[in-house]
């Protein structure tokens, strides 16, 4: 809806993805809830509500640019092995790797950051360690077929 991804932007303005990265390399090491929740927010602020959601591939890209990619990974790193933690790794990836359309350049190059990132990688590794529900499974699947969709 409309108020969503007015909410979104007014905390992109205020500067939660910068916020938000910074928790999650502060806290990096710590217990798995900021892994989880650093994810999460970083995921919703990526989110789009429909594909008339023009600001959504703004929010995007500002997120990659306050290097949100490398911490969801890193997250996903250093807490291989909790599947909270994967699967909302596994939706932020998704969400900031969507386009508005398959012409979309920029989306593309969000696509060859977060593979640059090792975010492919992690994505392998974490279907590869964990055991957990076919909801989850689906989410994986469709986190690396995001990744692929150049």
């Amino acid at each position: 809806d409309a108020k969503a991804s007015e909410r979104r932007d007014a905390l992109m303005s205020e500067g939660a993805a910068k916020r938000v990265v910074a928790a999650m390399q502060a806290h990096a090491n710590d217990e798995t809830k900021v892994a989880y929740a650093g994810c999460g927010a970083i995921g919703n602020l990526a989110r789009s509500e429909n594909a008339a959601d023009a600001r959504a591939s703004e929010r995007r890209d500002a997120l990659m640019s306050e290097g949100a990619a490398k911490r969801v990974v890193a997250a996903m790193q250093a807490h291989a092995n909790d599947a909270e933690v994967a699967r909302e790794g596994f939706w932020t990836i998704i969400r900031l790797a969507r386009s508005a359309n398959a012409a979309d350049a920029i989306a593309s190059e969000r696509r060859v950051a977060l593979r640059n990132e090792g975010a492919a990688e992690r994505l392998v590794a974490a279907m590869r360690v964990l055991a957990y529900g076919s909801a989850v499974a689906r989410i994986g699947c469709e986190a690396i077929h995001s990744m692929l969709s150049d």
